[in-house]
């Protein structure tokens, strides 16, 4: 099957209409039990600023997924989620807030606090300026000292941790990502 890095490199150098035959919808074969994981394993520890848009389509396609399952959050889309608030653009809270969205599994598990990449005020008003109703109720009943506290804690987090390194083949990265 290859390693992770090896899997990257393909998503680097494909462009993005090719993304959805690789790790989404339109993907043949193993691509939610092993592809789609495997890969968001491995732009945890290979991620470049380049790799943004991919991260965002990987994570629109694990959206989907999980809401076409009815149920479940699990380590993938956290991952997803983590890293776009690790990137700290503005831009992606609303795709973070979908993901948490999908189902009462995911809104329990994604964090408030990965909506909030540059803080609670400049979220509220990116919430209010692209009339994200629900998001901005959501935003103004958090309090902005706990959120603080909250922020550190992600943005210092070791959950990822122990990822394997990207030479490792595919399916172990899989595996791992989904604790299997």
């Amino acid at each position: 099957m290859g390693t992770g890095i090896d899997l990257l490199l393909r998503a680097r150098s494909a462009d993005a209409d090719s993304w959805p035959s690789m790790f989404g919808p339109e993907a043949s074969g193993p691509v939610d039990a092993v592809d789609r994981p495997a890969i968001v394993a491995t732009l945890l520890t290979e991620r470049h600023a380049g790799d943004l848009d991919l991260l965002r389509a990987v994570t629109a396609y694990e959206i989907a997924s999980r809401k076409e399952a009815g149920d479940g959050c699990g380590d993938v889309l956290l991952a997803c989620c983590w890293m776009l608030f690790c990137d700290g653009r503005l831009e992606d809270v609303p795709l973070i807030w979908r993901a948490k969205n999908i189902n009462f599994d995911a809104y329990c598990y994604i964090d408030a606090a990965l909506l909030l990449p540059q803080g609670l005020d400049a979220s509220i008003a990116l919430a209010a300026r692209a009339g994200v109703d629900d998001l901005l109720a959501y935003l103004q009943r958090l309090l902005p000292g706990d959120m603080v506290e909250e922020i550190t804690s992600w943005r210092t987090s070791s959950f990822f941790a122990a990822c394997p390194p990207p030479t490792s083949e595919t399916v172990d990265l899989a595996a791992w990502l989904r604790d299997d």
